[in-house]
Parts: C-alpha cells; structure tokens; sequence
C-alpha cells in the first residue's frame, strides 16, 4: 500500500500539482516509518513490517517517484 500510495504522487490526478518539495517530505516520511516514526496507519503498518523483517530502507527508495524539470 505503501509502494502504491508513493506511485500515485506522480501518476495519480493529483500529480500535477506535486513539487519537488513534496517529495522532499514523503523521502523524510519514509526514512520516519523506517526510524519508527509512523504519520498515519499506512505508515504503521510498513513500520511494524521493518521492525519484523528485513526490509531494506533502499527499497523504499527505489519507489521514489522523481519529477523531470
């Protein structure tokens, strides 16, 4: 869910309204849920998830969406 909430910043309708800033903060919000520090029950969930098994904060970096200037 996490993964597919990521994707929808930059394919979604809200998409051409999303800046480079914005992605700045959900980078911030990934390495949050990955440190233990969950905004919402998404978050939670993925959090609860790395702290059971080894997930590598590389893959959430992976779905990163980048905006071509």
């Amino acid at each position: 869910m996490w993964c597919r909430r990521t994707d929808e910043l930059v394919d979604g309708p809200n998409a051409s309204h999303i800046t480079p800033k914005a992605l700045d903060r959900w980078e911030q919000r990934l390495t949050d849920v990955f440190e233990g520090r969950p905004y919402d029950m998404y978050d939670a969930a993925l959090s609860d998830t790395v702290t059971k098994y080894p997930v590598d904060i590389q893959v959430g970096y992976n779905h990163m969406p980048k905006i071509e200037v």
